[in-house]
């Protein structure tokens, strides 16, 4: 897809005027330009059921302020796409490269893990060329597999299961400058009961990643503020990590018409994020700035979910997706004057409750 294609992608609906930045947008760029390693506000078209071409992805995160922007290496390979016409353009415009999607399928079938694993070099070489040096993963919340149920210390049989396939993959990326990041799923409705119960909370992925940093692997963490508030975690246990060890933020925030409680939660009951609801974004993004978090944060409704709720049943504006993701974050961005100097400097604390 080209510029012309995305001013005037179908017939029917008004061209995108890429001269003209919203004030949502302005308001996001006044907060984070005088800090150029602050963690930047950034775009996902995947996270919001939008699928354009790299190029696109960048004209539109610059042009609703966003300051990052997720590229799906696959895609670019696939479609032969001008590395050095992407990457200048990201910096014609001041863009930060944000993170790239795993495309690796490394939960089932092993010999597509092997085939998936081999063309990973490729793949980091290319997100290399423009800047892109973090990607990541979800890991099993629950392990079902007979083989690791039935040993004695079913814990450690999952986590040596969990080595043999995100070890080669970590090193891999390591040799190419990238980092890999871990997400946890909190969500009960992920989980079946008839197997082991393994990481299902950010704090449960200590043992997994010491596992993956004894093996000199060098990898982080996803934190998901959707998975700790249906894990029943307190934004507070960020505190306990270290600030490069945060690999990218997703932030959204929980349906109006989800209402029967934590355990019947399901992952795409989620909305944009917002500053009134259950989810305690702004808190979070809080304790990010206090710590020094400069990466990625990403709104992540889930398509099916809140974006159909939002937008009706076809999501056909799809401006406004995009414009309503960056309205989300600038609701609840913090700026210096929220920030605790004397916070920033301390390391972690002792839980505290969020709510």
């Amino acid at each position: 897809m080209s510029i012309d294609d995305l001013r005037g992608i179908e017939a029917g609906r008004s061209k995108v005027k890429l001269n003209i930045m919203p004030p949502c947008a302005r308001r996001i760029e006044q907060h984070v330009s005088a800090r150029s390693n602050a963690m930047s506000p950034s775009l996902s078209l995947r996270m919001l059921g939008l699928r354009f071409d790299a190029l696109s992805a960048i004209e539109l995160s610059a042009q609703f302020g966003f300051r990052g922007v997720e590229l799906l290496i696959r895609d670019l390979i696939e479609q032969n796409s001008d590395l050095e016409t992407l990457a200048s353009r990201m910096a014609d415009l001041g863009l930060r490269a944000g993170s790239w999607p795993l495309p690796v399928d490394w939960r089932g079938d092993e010999d597509r893990f092997r085939r998936d694993l081999s063309q990973l070099p490729s793949f980091a070489r290319v997100a290399s060329q423009l800047g892109l040096d973090r990607t990541g993963t979800w890991v099993l919340p629950e392990v079902l597999d007979p083989d690791v149920i039935e040993r004695d210390q079913p814990g450690d049989a999952a986590i040596a299961w969990h080595l043999d396939r995100l070890g080669p993959i970590a090193k891999i990326l390591n040799d190419h400058g990238h980092r890999l990041g871990l997400e946890a799923i909190g969500v009960a409705s992920f989980r079946t009961g008839r197997g082991f119960r393994f990481i299902d909370r950010l704090e449960a992925l200590r043992p997994l990643l010491g596992a993956l940093r004894d093996q000199g692997c060098d990898v982080g963490l996803i934190v998901d503020s959707f998975h700790l508030y249906a894990a029943g975690e307190s934004v507070e246990i960020v505190r306990r990590f270290e600030p490069d060890e945060v690999i990218s933020v997703h932030l959204s925030d929980v349906l109006d018409s989800a209402t029967d409680g934590l355990e019947s939660l399901r992952d795409n009951q989620r909305s944009l994020p917002t500053a009134e609801g259950p989810v305690p974004n702004r808190s979070l993004l809080r304790i990010l700035s206090e710590c020094r978090y400069d990466g990625p944060v990403y709104p992540e409704p889930v398509v099916g979910g809140g974006l159909r709720q939002a937008m009706g049943d076809e999501v056909a504006d799809w401006k406004q997706v995009v414009q309503n993701a960056a309205e989300a974050l600038d609701a609840i961005w913090p700026t210096d004057s929220q920030v605790n100097p004397e916070e920033r400097s301390q390391g972690p604390t002792e839980m505290e409750a969020d709510h």
